[in-house]
């Protein structure tokens, strides 16, 4: 933790743990033999908390601009 400080450390720890949980859902998935049958959807909530939280963008989450509306999205399918 000494090396980011106490906010990063949480911020990297919740990506970490959204990674490992994916994981688990993808792994009992495949184990309940639907994974070839099932399309997942991972995204964020909008924007930063408050301006300045949002990586250089402008705005937060009350805003309509890149840091009020810009958020994470992947989506995994597994084509035959």
């Amino acid at each position: 933790m000494a090396k980011y400080g106490e906010k990063k450390a949480n911020y990297y720890g919740g990506i970490a743990a959204v990674d490992r949980n994916m994981g688990r859902l993808r792994k009992a998935l495949r184990e309940m033999t639907i994974a070839d049958d099932t399309m997942l959807w991972f995204c964020s909530d909008n924007g930063g908390a408050f301006p300045g939280s949002t990586g250089g963008l402008p705005g937060g989450k009350k805003w309509l601009t890149e840091g009020g509306a810009s958020e994470g999205l992947f989506v995994r399918r597994r084509v035959k």
